[in-house]
């Protein structure tokens, strides 16, 4: 028994000697840069550089000429949000399914958008933009049901961004900022730097929501009120306490 003590103890300061140099021998990882944007405490979106290691490149999207076509049956179940493998068969089903072209059947044709809404389902707008954005749906990725922007868009960046100057400089003054002000400003700036297309610009809930979503401002308003504990809030507590304990 203190034989096999020793053989393992012996073991571990072996080990121990060896992993440091087992560990100094082994080569760097690899470190690729990639393009990150964040927003700083100015509310400016600053573009960095982050670090990630051993990123491997992923499958290359199998183009629909090389994809297999199988004719599934009818569609017995409408759905009102559709996967990528769903687009992809219906990709397919135009593109290598044939349909009689006359009564006697000796002529093939491609199904149309309107056969292939009826026979899936599905709108028919919604299969011509699936058709319109081919290599979009290849490169989604698996099991999605749609594809994640990574980036935000701004149709007017000139107009937002001194719109947000116009923001911070009424901010620091101590003027009250509300929606109605974005709204009056907003309108004013894009009719100024805009002037051949002033009936383009609306401003809805959902450019106004992305405005402060891409320039971090947060409307709130500072009030009077504030929560303030009773003065006799101890003897309260000590009742309450009482009350718990009787009745437990």
């Amino acid at each position: 028994m203190m034989k096999e003590k020793q053989l393992v103890v012996i073991f571990f300061i072996l080990l121990l000697c060896f992993c440091p140099r087992i560990v100094a021998t082994q080569p760097p990882l690899p470190i690729i840069a990639t393009n990150r944007v964040i927003r700083n405490e100015g509310h400016q979106p600053v573009t960095i550089l982050s670090r990630r290691e051993r990123v491997r490149p992923g499958r290359k999207a199998k183009p629909l000429s090389d994809r297999v076509y199988k004719l599934r049956g009818p569609i017995r179940r409408i759905r009102r949000s559709y996967s990528r493998e769903r687009k992809i068969e219906v990709l397919l089903f135009l593109t290598n399914h044939r349909v009689a072209a006359n009564a006697a059947e000796t002529e093939y044709r491609r199904p149309t958008f309107a056969e292939a809404s009826a026979y899936w389902k599905i709108p028919l707008s919604t299969i011509h933009e699936w058709w319109e954005k081919q290599e979009e749906i290849l490169q989604q990725k698996a099991k999605s049901h749609r594809q994640s922007s990574s980036t935000w868009q701004c149709h007017w960046p000139e107009m937002e961004e001194k719109l947000f100057l116009a923001f911070i400089k009424r901010r620091q003054a101590g003027g009250l900022v509300r929606r109605g002000w974005f709204r009056r400003t907003a309108i004013e700036l894009f009719k100024q730097l805009y002037p051949e297309s002033t009936n383009m610009f609306a401003f809805s809930g959902g450019w106004f929501n992305g405005f402060l979503n891409r320039w971090n401002i947060s409307c709130r308003a500072i009030t009077k009120k504030a929560s303030k504990l009773p003065d006799e809030y101890r003897h309260l507590v000590i009742n309450w306490l009482r009350f718990n304990r009787r009745n437990s």
